[in-house]
């Protein structure tokens, strides 16, 4: 889950409480999932950027 306002990222699983693990990423709307690599892609549009997250 994202937060646009907050710039965080959440993981939410099953019966485990939401966790944060990424802060600071603005306008953190739009990301998909690359299995290959196991990371998120996050398109920053305003930085003309993007942030690469690894999920463990």
């Amino acid at each position: 889950m994202s937060s646009v306002q907050n710039g965080g990222i959440s993981r939410i699983r099953p019966r485990r409480p939401a966790e944060l693990i990424a802060e600071n990423i603005p306008n953190a709307a739009s990301m998909c999932y690359d299995s290959g690599a196991r990371q998120l892609v996050i398109p920053m549009n305003a930085n003309n950027a993007i942030a690469l997250l690894k999920i463990e």
